[in-house]
């Protein structure tokens, strides 16, 4: 069993935004950082393969 990245008990996650990436087919685009005050902010690129959603790519959004 694959584990999500979106288990909010185990990495204790702020969605900030969660949207459709309309420039990937099936993909969708986020913006998370940690619950902590004053963390950074990300950018994860994330892409449905039939079971769930995998990042495929993450970057410290501006």
């Amino acid at each position: 069993m694959r584990s999500s990245i979106w288990t909010y008990k185990t990495y204790k996650l702020t969605v900030w935004f969660l949207g459709s990436d309309k420039s990937n087919q099936g993909g969708s685009v986020g913006t998370v950082s940690a619950k902590a005050k004053g963390s950074q902010k990300y950018r994860v690129y994330l892409q449905w393969d039939g079971l769930g959603y995998i990042a495929t790519k993450v970057e410290p959004a501006s």
